[in-house]
């Protein structure tokens, strides 16, 4: 990977759909109330954590699973609220 074209073909999946990944939500978060916006932004690294078992096998311990639950808990909380 000390060539130019290694760190290009290395970096260009990292970064460009990453940079368009965020580009998407943060002009789709545009389009909706602030109170949505801010449920949807709470909910992205739960989603991540979760696909990341579903998708690619990693291991979430057990205090992250908790971490989830409270989200989602703190989620329902706010959603009754309403």
């Amino acid at each position: 990977m000390s060539t130019r074209s290694g760190l290009l073909v290395a970096g260009y999946p990292a970064l460009v759909p990453m940079a368009l990944a965020h580009l998407l939500f943060g002009r789709g978060l545009g389009h909706v109330t602030a109170s949505t916006a801010a449920t949807l932004i709470l909910l992205e690294p739960v989603m991540a954590a979760v696909l990341s078992v579903v998708v690619a096998g990693e291991h979430v311990d057990p205090l992250g699973w908790a971490g989830i639950v409270l989200v989602g808990v703190g989620l329902l909380i706010l959603d009754d609220r309403e």
